[in-house]
């Protein structure tokens, strides 16, 4: 009798939990606001950080570690964001709004900083370039007068490509600056690929 009674009061207790966890469940589902206003403000300034964070990096205004760096803290704003909607069925309160708003202030800045102080103008920089755009043009007239066939001109051009993609590189770790034994580094190589040029005709 005694065993009995506990069963049934084991399995009223394991259907009340069930009943009570499913029907929240189906509360945090139907509270679920993807479209809250706090949360489309949010999600689409996020989506325009990205879209500026593209355009600079395509730019030549950022360098590839600094758009990759950038859109990982829009990536955890955007994480922070749903995790913080998650504890309110959908919605954003005012203080998570705010918090989340200063976060992307901050990156805005970062981007406005190193875009500002990037300075694709300086001298040795544009040595390194100009040489590197003389040399294209030497493939191109080589390709174009049959004296290097197609294959060496691809190949030739992505080499001036990796070169002009270290000094970018190398210049963003100095706001848009490259030093002297950067300069002799990348000049080597360019010196490479132009006796390249000649050995292959």
């Amino acid at each position: 009798m005694a065993t009995t009674r506990l069963i049934k009061l084991t399995v009223t207790a394991l259907a009340t939990t069930f009943i009570v966890t499913s029907a929240g469940n189906a509360f945090a589902a139907a509270g679920w606001n993807a479209n809250h206003p706090g949360r489309t403000e949010v999600n689409h300034r996020l989506s325009n950080q990205s879209g500026t964070i593209n355009r600079d990096r395509a730019d030549g205004e950022l360098g590839r570690g600094q758009a990759r760096q950038l859109h990982h803290e829009d990536h955890q704003i955007r994480q922070e964001e749903r995790d913080m909607a998650s504890m309110d069925h959908g919605h954003l309160t005012r203080a998570d709004y705010r918090a989340l708003n200063h976060q992307e202030n901050g990156v805005n800045r970062q981007i406005s900083r190193d875009t500002g102080n990037f300075n694709r103008t300086h001298p040795r920089r544009a040595e390194v370039n100009d040489r590197l755009a003389n040399q294209n043009r030497r493939i191109d007239t080589e390709r174009r007068d049959g004296d290097i066939t197609r294959a060496q001109a691809s190949q030739l051009h992505h080499e001036d490509g990796q070169i002009a993609q270290e000094e970018h590189d190398m210049a963003s770790q100095d706001g848009g600056h490259i030093t002297h034994s950067e300069q002799s580094a990348l000049n080597q190589q360019e010196s490479v690929v132009s006796r390249q040029i000649y050995q292959d005709r």
